[in-house]
């Protein structure tokens, strides 16, 4: 889960992927749960790249997104190269701090 602060229009998010891809280009699909609505938003190669340390607890899918998100908004999201799924995920849209947090079953338990 990724967390994004709605005042701001640049974000970064830090993910492992499912697989490291050679395309030039990716798309994201975000869909807003509360209002139902998908975007789709063309990634070229300068707004995302791979870390590669060849250690998996270190690499790194790093994609920097434009995109003004909704204040108390839950998203998910979909990484795509064509057709194949590079990372499905969920992002929160919020100004509070983070916190430690256990997901179950559409709930969010924090500690």
């Amino acid at each position: 889960m990724n967390v994004v602060n709605p005042n701001n229009t640049s974000h970064e998010l830090k993910i492992v992927p499912r697989y490291y891809s050679n395309s030039e280009s990716l798309n994201i699909v975000l869909y807003n749960e509360s209002s139902q609505v998908s975007t789709i938003i063309n990634l070229v190669s300068s707004l995302f790249s791979f870390t590669n340390n060849f250690n998996f607890l270190e690499d790194f899918l790093i994609v920097k997104i434009n995109f003004s998100f909704e204040y108390n908004s839950r998203y998910q999201y979909k990484i795509l190269d064509d057709t194949e799924i590079v990372y499905r995920g969920k992002i929160i849209a919020t100004t509070q701090e983070t916190q430690n947090y256990l997901t179950d079953k559409d709930e969010y338990y924090y500690e």
